[in-house]
């Protein structure tokens, strides 16, 4: 893949590999999966004290 860029005297031609460029999409992917796992965690831990909480409100009586 080629980049012309007219800054400077003449136009350059800068050369960026395929792996260069595939690479972005390779690290925003691993990006949002761990934001994805970390906003999955934060609803489990939210959840869980509602859980022990509502449990507690329950009154049993056994005998």
């Amino acid at each position: 893949m080629c980049v012309v860029s007219s800054a400077g005297v003449g136009p350059r031609v800068k050369i960026i590999q395929l792996d260069e460029v595939l690479s972005l999409p390779v690290l925003l992917r691993s990006y949002f999966i761990c934001r994805a796992i970390m906003f999955l965690i934060h609803v489990y831990e939210d959840a869980s004290p509602k859980t022990l909480l509502a449990l507690n409100r329950i009154i049993s009586n056994l005998f």
